[in-house]
């Protein structure tokens, strides 16, 4: 019996149960707590349109509420200015805004597994210069299907998605949800998450990569009040429980700043890769080895190479290295040794290696080749590619010192 409790007690704190259990002689009864705080807070069940007059918006379907709201980009959170945002040349496939669909949930649980619900969902657009924000909210259980319906629509008319940490919970958790009411469903081709482009910006400078954080360094943008993201599967359940509706449009609040973030967000990483492509910054917060490799991954090596060249001054070695290999790449030799010769006095090894590898094939210069070689040995004992390397060219300044005494063997002429 206290194994099928135990299991009971699992599977609640998976589907994001609040209700304290206290298991007694092997059943398993509500708490006095628990039920003093339903007789207290237990109230009147409001309607569906009750509920959509609480929060400013409309009934749209049975056991679904949905909250229309449009914010100008010039004033987004009343703080930050993205007035000038058209084009997302650096970040997306597609230069125009107006494809993206902003994303966010809120959830019964952090797993993405089929006991966790999506009770409140968002998707923002952008049109013209402004930020179109609809949220639905979930009421009933029973009308999830209609909600991922409504998602899946607002998918079709759009080319790629946005979000914060999207890639790896929103999407895979709405992935689970379609599958389990059998909804086939075609989500957008591409996926900006922004909680990976903050965290490649800025993961130098930040103490964490969470919204809040982004939020205040990024957007200049502070959450007085706020209700915490932790608290939003508790306000629901209180709805179906309790009928408890006091804090449904903080609830709400909490979810659209999540959205207008993204739309924040996106304009400041955007803004901030075209500064490091066209401005030099000695002091930067701007991590720019994080940025030109994931240009360099990407295959995009001419902007890689831009930024890295532009921010001379502020390079850490990695980011050096890193455009040394560009300027061997393009064939450009003699930009990539002095940067070979600077780190290797720091005992980086693959600049050491780099150039021992130069003078050998093509200096043809053995005995540069073999002090490096040695250095590096000196460095890594234990590297038996420079014990091979040092052997080959003993064996080369050997051949060179003492040339062979017979000519080699006439060509055979063709009769």
């Amino acid at each position: 019996m206290n194994q099928v409790t135990q299991r009971l007690s699992n599977l609640r704190r998976q589907i994001g149960s609040t209700v304290e259990t206290n298991i007694v002689s092997g059943t398993i009864k509500q708490s006095i707590s628990e039920k003093i705080k339903f007789s207290q807070s237990s109230g009147k069940k409001k309607t569906d349109k009750e509920i959509a007059a609480l929060v400013g918006g409309h009934v749209f379907e049975t056991g679904l509420i949905l909250i229309r709201n449009v914010y100008p980009l010039s004033t987004l959170h009343k703080c930050y200015d993205s007035s000038d945002f058209h084009q997302t040349p650096y970040l997306t496939k597609s230069n125009s805004i107006e494809d993206i669909l902003f994303i966010d949930t809120e959830t019964t649980g952090l797993s993405t597994a089929s006991g966790t619900l999506v009770f409140l969902i968002g998707a923002a657009e952008i049109k013209g210069k402004q930020l179109i924000l609809e949220q639905l909210l979930l009421t009933k259980i029973a009308a999830e299907k209609k909600l991922l319906h409504w998602f899946q629509n607002k998918c079709s008319q759009k080319k790629l998605f946005a979000s914060y940490n999207g890639k790896s919970f929103d999407i895979p958790l709405l992935e689970t949800r379609f599958k389990m009411h059998r909804i086939k469903y075609t989500f957008c081709d591409e996926h900006i998450d922004l909680l990976h482009w903050v965290r490649r910006l800025h993961k130098n400078v930040l103490p964490n990569c969470n919204l809040p954080t982004a939020e205040k360094f990024c957007l200049n943008f502070s959450r007085n009040n706020d209700l915490p993201g932790s608290e939003a599967p508790r306000i629901w359940q209180e709805i179906l429980k309790f009928h408890s509706y006091d804090q449904v449009p903080s609830l709400i609040k909490h979810h659209a700043n999540d959205i207008i973030s993204l739309a924040g967000l996106l304009h400041y990483c955007e803004e901030a890769i075209s500064v490091s492509l066209n401005k030099e910054m000695t002091k930067s917060s701007i991590d720019i080895f994080s940025l030109a490799s994931y240009f360099c991954r990407s295959k995009n090596y001419l902007t890689a190479l831009n930024i890295l060249e532009n921010n001379k001054l502020s390079l850490n070695d990695n980011a050096n290295f890193l455009l040394s290999t560009l300027y061997r790449k393009k064939n450009k030799i003699s930009l990539a040794l002095p940067i070979w010769h600077e780190l290797s006095t720091r005992g980086h090894y693959a600049s050491t290696e780099n150039l021992a590898k130069y003078f050998e094939h093509n200096a043809k210069d053995y005995d540069q080749a073999l002090f490096f070689t040695c250095q590096l040995i000196s460095q890594y004992p234990q590297s038996s590619n420079a014990q091979h390397r040092r052997y080959r060219l003993q064996q080369k300044l050997n051949r060179s010192l003492f040339p062979p005494t017979t000519s080699p063997h006439p060509r055979l002429r063709s009769i």
